[in-house]
C-alpha cells in the first residue's frame, strides 16, 4: 500500500474519506465535531504531503495524522491538522544526526515561504537570546529557525522545544520533544516531532479563547493591544539586562 497521503487546510473531510479509502477513521464527538484519522506502523511510516503548491512541505516518517472540524465554523471545513512523526526510520538515533535532520526540515519550511512567527505577547528574540529564553522564562516561547543549534545548544534544548511559522496557508507549530534520560551525546537518543496547523482564522479564534470563539473578530481588538503591552513590557525589561531585541521582525498581518 502507498504510505504517501497530502493534506491541507479547508479540505472537507469527505474529499480526505473519498480519496483515501479505508485509510482514515471518522470519529464524531457528541458537540458536532468531526475528527479524520489515520495511523502507521512504526516499521512502515507514512509520508504527508501538506499544504498548496505554494507553501507546500512534506513530512517523513509520519505516526499519525489528525484533521478536526468544528460544526460552528461549517463553512471552513478542516480547520486543523496535527501529525505526530519522527525523525528517522527507526526511533533510536543518534543526537547530531537528529539535529541534522531537524534543521533539514528547518530550512525545507524556510523554502516553502514559511516564516517565522512570534506570538504577539512575547518578545522579539533571535539566535541564542530566544534559546536562553526559552529554557530559562517561557517553555512555549518558540525559537529562531534561521539559528541552527549547535550541538551543545541542541543537547541542552528542554524536553519539549517549539519553533512558530505563519505564512498565507495558515499557521505552524513544531514541538520537537525528546527523552532526557537519553542524554549521552555519544549514545542513541529518542526524539519525537509534533506539527499543528491552523488556519488564519482559528489561529486567531485561540488568541481570544474559548468563550469568544464565535465573536472573534469583534473581541481581536482589544486582545492585542492586551498581547502587544505584555511584549513591549516584556522587552523593555530584556532591553534594561542588556539583551538585544529583533527590531527587524514584524508581524504577520491580521485582517
Amino acid at each position: 500500500m502507498d504510505q504517501k497521503i497530502h493534506i491541507q487546510l479547508g479540505q472537507s473531510g469527505d474529499d480526505i474519506l473519498k480519496r483515501y479509502p479505508g485509510r482514515f477513521i471518522l470519529s464524531d464527538h457528541p458537540s458536532g465535531a468531526k475528527f479524520y484519522s489515520t495511523k502507521w506502523t512504526t516499521d512502515a511510516r507514512g509520508t504527508i504531503e501538506v499544504g498548496t503548491a505554494d507553501t507546500l512541505f512534506v513530512v517523513n516518517h509520519a505516526l499519525s495524522v489528525t484533521g478536526n472540524y468544528s460544526a460552528s465554523f461549517p463553512s471552513e471545513n478542516i480547520i486543523e491538522w496535527n501529525i505526530n512523526a519522527g525523525l528517522a526510520d527507526s526511533s533510536p538515533i543518534m543526537h547530531d544526526a537528529a539535529r541534522q535532520q531537524f534543521l533539514s526540515i528547518l530550512e525545507r519550511l524556510r523554502k516553502a515561504s514559511w516564516s517565522r512567527y512570534i506570538d504577539l505577547d512575547a518578545p522579539r528574540l533571535s539566535g541564542t537570546e530566544a534559546i536562553r529564553y526559552a529554557q530559562s522564562t517561557s517553555s512555549i516561547y518558540g525559537l529562531d529557525p534561521a539559528h541552527p543549534p549547535t550541538l551543545n545548544e541542541w543537547m541542552h534544548l528542554p524536553e519539549r522545544t517549539l519553533w512558530k511559522f505563519s505564512s498565507k496557508s495558515g499557521y505552524l507549530t513544531i514541538t520537537l520533544s525528546r527523552d532526557l534520560s537519553r542524554g549521552d551525546v555519544h549514545q542513541p537518543g529518542a526524539y519525537f516531532v509534533e506539527y499543528n496547523l491552523r488556519t488564519e482564522k482559528e489561529q486567531l479564534r485561540q488568541l481570544v479563547g474559548p468563550d469568544k470563539r464565535t465573536i472573534f473578530q469583534q473581541a481581536l481588538p482589544a486582545e492585542i493591544k492586551l498581547m502587544k503591552e505584555e511584549r513591549q513590557q516584556a522587552e523593555n525589561a530584556l532591553r534594561q539586562q542588556g539583551i538585544r531585541i529583533d527590531e527587524s521582525y514584524k508581524d504577520p498581518p491580521i485582517p
